[in-house]
């Protein structure tokens, strides 16, 4: 926001647009596949489940950082915040993330599965934040 100020509902609705991006991502697009392949133990009834409460908690938090930064740096249109994602989701989440994975010499795929849920995540938290006044 150009005057600092924050939008509560745009860090609502990104919130809400996270868990849901999370869920799409690792419980539906073939990461069932992958969880299996990494040895995460199923429910009792077969299928995987995730921490929906550390979701929503985890998400609500990210989407107020996303928002204070983005408050303190005057971002305030559609392409500002997708940019802004972008950037802080691969320029920064998935840097961080990388030096992790070489070291435990973890599998690529792993990587990318995380990786790119995170970066997928600040992209389209950013375009929220970013755009919605």
């Amino acid at each position: 926001m150009a005057d600092g100020s924050m939008n509560y509902v745009a860090v609502l609705a990104a919130t809400g647009v996270n868990v849901g991006v999370q869920y799409l991502w690792y419980h539906r697009a073939s990461a069932q596949f992958r969880l299996k392949e990494a040895e995460v133990k199923p429910g009792e009834d077969g299928r995987y489940r995730l921490p929906w409460g550390l979701m929503l908690l985890t998400s609500l938090l990210l989407s107020y950082a996303l928002a204070v930064i983005f408050a303190a740096a005057g971002i305030n249109t559609w392409a500002e915040g997708l940019m802004f994602g972008f950037i802080i989701g691969f320029g920064v989440i998935a840097m961080v993330m990388t030096p992790v994975f070489v070291i435990e010499r973890r599998p690529r795929w792993i990587f990318l599965l995380h990786a790119g849920g995170a970066v997928l995540s600040i992209v389209v938290m950013g375009f929220i934040l970013g755009g919605w006044q």
